[in-house]
């Protein structure tokens, strides 16, 4: 029987970030490599991670399994990164014939464990949404989620935190100027991957964008978005698809894996091409920033992400095969997985060196 469910990817937003991208305190962080994983200004990141797998996971997945008809099951959607709070989204599968996707839980226990220690009864929020009120992940610590509902078996599902990446560089510079307003900006990580074990990261480029009005002396910020980017690196692999530009050869996400580069320093370079801000008008002008994000991601939330595009290029295709995404959850569907991110914001383009 087909069964659909909501896979909406929300991590924790519990950390504060600047009040806006353009003040110029924003810029003035140089790299350090002993700098803490997390920093306010790295929340960023995190709600880049919410807008990747909404935009590449938001959507409703079929799964092929073999239930009674309209027996419902819970989905339980639980994201962690260092420092951040407990936040897990619960809903529930519904037939395929069924119109009503998501279907939100609101009565749900959610229990975060530590062994046989409960750590924290998360409390109800609203949109099916549950969070912790003072509980959160640490390093080298194994949980697990337990989430129950009247009339709804209980799902369990264990995850851990990846180690931080090890980013020794950050080296944005100016590769070209075509025009007086193009730009072509190249954006190199250099990644010391830690040795004897399978590493997985995620790579990504966050546009920020605000509306100045210099006569009336305001910023207003507007929403982020994912920005494209290109790169030769193999170990990128192919860029994963994009539900809302199929055929584009550019990425918006990069998944990798240390295959190729095992315990070794491993240089990534990525490429952005943008149009500067216009000299300044009488009316408000647009203007922007970039934040690189690399992430380390856990085996579950790597597997999840591999899965989630393809069902959101195919999952209304009425030709295609069911398809399953991935799921470390027992007694039910989601993902209880960790992630630890670091962000790197982009100087101006005339601050960057040029690319000799």
């Amino acid at each position: 029987m087909l069964l659909r469910y909501d896979a909406f990817f929300n991590p924790p937003l519990a950390m504060p970030r600047p009040a806006s991208p353009f003040d110029e305190s924003f810029f003035d962080e140089s790299f350090d490599e002993n700098a803490p994983t997390l920093t306010p200004r790295m929340a960023i990141g995190l709600l880049l991670l919410t807008l990747l797998l909404t935009v590449l996971g938001g959507c409703e997945t079929v799964v092929d399994v073999n239930v009674p008809p309209h027996e419902r099951q819970l989905v339980a959607q639980g994201f962690f990164a260092p420092e951040s709070l407990w936040t897990v989204r619960v809903s529930h599968t519904v037939g395929y014939s069924e119109p009503t996707v998501p279907g939100l839980v609101e009565d749900a226990a959610v229990e975060i464990w530590e062994g046989d220690q409960l750590l924290e009864r998360l409390a109800r929020r609203d949109s099916g949404t549950y969070i912790a009120l003072g509980s959160r992940p640490e390093l080298g610590r194994l949980y697990s989620l337990r989430v129950s509902a009247p009339g709804y078996e209980t799902v369990e599902g264990g995850g851990a935190l990846p180690s931080p990446p090890q980013i020794t560089a950050f080296e944005p510079a100016l590769v070209s100027a075509p025009s007086e307003t193009r730009r072509i900006v190249r954006l190199r990580l250099i990644l010391d991957d830690l040795a004897g074990e399978t590493n997985y990261y995620t790579l990504a480029v966050l546009h920020l964008r605000a509306l100045v009005d210099l006569q009336a002396g305001s910023v207003t910020s507007l929403p982020p978005a994912l920005f494209p980017f290109t790169s030769d690196n193999p170990s990128l692999g192919n860029p994963l698809p994009n539900p809302l530009d199929p055929d584009s050869p550019t990425y918006y996400q990069a998944l990798l894996r240390d295959d190729r580069f095992d315990g070794q320093a491993h240089t990534l370079d990525v490429e952005i091409a943008y149009d500067v801000a216009s000299p300044p008008s009488p009316g408000p002008t647009v203007q922007r920033a970039f934040v690189v994000l690399f992430a380390a991601l856990s085996e579950d939330l790597y597997r999840y992400a591999k899965t989630a595009p393809e069902q959101a290029l195919f999952g209304e295709n009425p030709f295609a095969e069911p398809l399953r995404v991935y799921s470390n959850l027992s007694n039910g569907f989601g993902l209880f997985a960790g992630f630890s991110p670091r962000a790197f914001p982009v100087p101006p383009d005339s601050l960057l060196p040029v690319v000799p």
